[in-house]
This record gives structure tokens, sequence and C-alpha cells, in this order.
């Protein structure tokens, strides 16, 4: 049972979907906000979710800034659920101090839960993309 959910979504219309399916389901514990995701996490405190899920658009480039900025949001012991629209890359990974306990690909979609390893790397530029 999760204390709060906090949902970001950049497109208007489909913050609007989400605060709908919200509200229909009477989800009390679940913020939705129209921003811009990066941004949002970097703005926000610290370690204070114990899980977060990133779904960036594929192809974007936007997988590393995601986890760098997911990193800080993390709590001791807190997890990441990530998706991609390609092979989540175990080196890649903990070349930015991230490790998958878990793997797996449903369709064309990829994803891993990952978890800080123990000597995490400093964090990411903005300039790389994931490949």
């Amino acid at each position: 049972h999760a204390a709060l959910v906090v949902l970001l979504e950049r497109d208007r219309r489909l913050a609007a979907a989400l605060r709908q399916c919200r509200d229909r389901l009477q989800a009390k514990a679940v913020r939705v906000e129209n921003v811009d995701a990066i941004a949002w996490m970097t703005a926000s405190t610290p370690a204070s979710f114990d899980l977060v899920f990133l779904d960036p658009p594929f192809g974007a480039g936007l997988t590393l800034p995601a986890l760098e900025r997911a990193a800080r949001l993390l709590a001791a012991g807190g997890l990441v659920y990530l998706e991609s629209g390609q092979p989540i890359d175990a080196q890649l990974l903990a070349g930015v101090g991230w490790r998958a306990t878990r793997r797996a690909q449903a369709g064309q979609v990829h994803y891993a839960l990952l978890e800080r390893a123990a000597a995490a790397s400093p964090p990411v530029s903005d300039k790389l993309a994931y490949q």
C-alpha cells in the first residue's frame, strides 16, 4: 500500500486522462503532475521515494538522464523499474552505478528492475544518450 503515488506526464491530454482514471478509481493517494519529468525529478526532495518507474520516450536519449535524476529521489534500498525500446545493457548500467536485479522483454518492450550498485559512479552527463 503506497502512501503517495506521483504520476508525471508532459502531454496535457494524457495527464488529463490519468486524472480521470484516478478520479474514477477514487485513488486519493495518487497525484498527477503535468510537467517535464526530468525537470520535476531535478527539483524534488532527494531520498523521498522507495520505487521509481521510468518509461522515457523510446529513442529520445532520456534514459541515462532519467536514471541520474531517479537515483537522487531514491531512499536507501530503493528500486527503479525501467522500460526501454532496446535491450537494457548491463555493462552500460554498471558503468553509471546501476545493477539489474531482473531483466526481461514483453513484445518490443524491454524492462528491468534496477538497484544502485554498491560503489555508484558519479552522475552521468545530460549529453549522454542511451543507445
